[in-house]
């Protein structure tokens, strides 16, 4: 026989939990069997049918009055269809159940704190706790069926909106956030930091946060701060090829303005006279270092770009001269001319490939022409001194000479004046050996 520990009642051997409280029975000696045997002498099979509780889960027929199943100890008295968990033990914050073999939670009366050792030799199965929070229903807080599974779905939900709405909050404030390399542009913008030093500059800044999915209106702002001085910077350096009698700058310089000014092509692709120039600055660094063909390659494509743009014409036209091909060179030279008329140097350069032809009316014609635009530009009146000093003009000779070594003159630096110098005396002592 066996015994309740929870109410002390005695039941048959093959039960295995209580009728009353649903609590695991302990095994009794044999002088407790003879007595239970004898309370229910008449077996349950022989009982009417309103005598009879079924139980649900195991569909073992127990005593009609049993209020637990005395296999499963699954609580008897509800139908398979309707069967709902009776109320779960307390535990405090949370509530713990164990679960009958057809995955149904058993109420248990002080369950936890009761000890269930199996019968001597047995093993008992228990199937794992189920956590099922505590939903009360009505003003007097008795859980229901329907209504607390109705009432845990809307808690669930209500649960679900708090924390979407908590992790959307968050994750808008996380990309809201102004990303950390844009305060280290904005002061390397403010402290003129363009591409130097390695690490803090803000080419290196813009570069990082375009490649991190930065958003167009943040690049747009710094874009608008930027652009103007990816222009300006080189145009200062355009100035020695463009305007006679500058000196000529460093490769790295040139390399410098290149990145500037592909730079500000990345922002504004629309803008061909920006990309002209960016080429035009490419293929002088090819000229630097004695790279002509890809100088004219880059020129090429700087004048195709532009095509009111004299500049990269004339440079195509001076490496042609260098290669003493004085045809060709004319050739771009002249187209030059033609799309800036004003401008002196390409007069210069045609009179050159003249000057080395021989063919010294031409040549004059373009020096003059070149000094008629630059007044003070030194180096057309080198040119028209030797011309004259071939020609034995010597008074022409000592004048054009002399202007070369004026004090206003402008881009004699750039020559060899101990040259001009020597040039200037055998022209004065012809002059003054004609003149006697």
């Amino acid at each position: 026989m066996r015994t309740c520990p929870q109410c002390n009642s005695v039941f048959p051997e093959d039960y295995l939990f209580c009728l009353n409280d649903g609590t695991m029975l302990a095994e009794n000696d044999a002088e407790q069997e003879t007595v239970v045997q004898a309370r229910f002498a008449q077996p349950t099979s022989a009982l009417s049918p309103d005598m009879i509780a079924e139980c649900v889960s195991c569909g073992l027929a127990n005593r009609g009055n049993s209020k637990f199943c005395k296999k499963c100890g699954t609580a008897l008295g509800v139908s398979a269809s309707s069967q709902e968990p009776l109320p779960p033990f307390s535990f405090p914050k949370m509530e713990i159940h164990p679960l009958s073999s057809g995955g149904q939670p058993i109420a248990a009366k002080d369950f936890a704190s009761q000890s269930h050792p199996p019968p001597f030799g047995e093993t008992v199965a228990v199937a794992s706790p189920t956590f099922v929070p505590p939903i009360f229903n009505g003003p007097g807080g008795s859980q229901s069926g329907a209504g607390s599974r109705k009432s845990q779905t809307n808690l669930l939900a209500v649960i679900g909106v708090m924390l979407a709405a908590v992790l959307g909050g968050g994750a808008y404030w996380y990309l809201t956030l102004p990303h950390p390399a844009e305060s280290k542009l904005d002061k390397a913008i403010t402290g003129n930091k363009i591409l130097e030093p390695a690490g803090e500059n803000a080419y290196e800044f813009y570069k990082q946060l375009k490649q991190q999915g930065a958003d167009p209106k943040v690049l747009a702002k710094f874009e608008d701060r930027l652009y103007p001085i990816l222009t300006d910077r080189p145009k200062e350096l355009l100035k020695t090829v463009l305007e006679p009698g500058i000196t000529e700058k460093r490769v790295e310089e040139w390399q410098d303005a290149v990145k500037m000014l592909e730079w500000a092509v990345d922002m504004r692709p629309s803008e061909n006279q920006v990309a002209a120039k960016a080429a035009y600055c490419k293929g002088r660094v090819h000229y630097l270092l004695e790279q002509k063909d890809q100088a004219i390659e880059q020129w090429k494509k700087s004048a195709d770009l532009d095509k009111k743009w004299a500049l990269p014409l004339n440079g195509i036209g001076l490496i042609f001269n260098e290669r003493r091909d004085y045809d060709t060179a004319r050739t771009w030279l002249r187209q030059a001319v033609e799309r800036d008329p004003k401008w002196p140097i390409p007069y210069n350069n045609i009179g050159t490939s003249y000057y080395y032809q021989k063919s010294y009316p031409d040549a004059l014609a373009h020096y003059r022409k070149a000094v008629e635009l630059a007044p003070k530009w030194a180096r057309p009146h080198a040119w028209l001194g030797s011309i004259a000093l071939e020609n034995y003009e010597y008074q022409t000779a000592v004048s054009e000479f002399e202007q070369v070594l004026a004090p206003d003159a402008v881009g004699a630096a750039e020559m060899n004046l101990e040259k001009i110098r020597k040039q200037l005396e055998e022209a004065r002592n012809m002059a003054s050996y004609e003149s006697e």
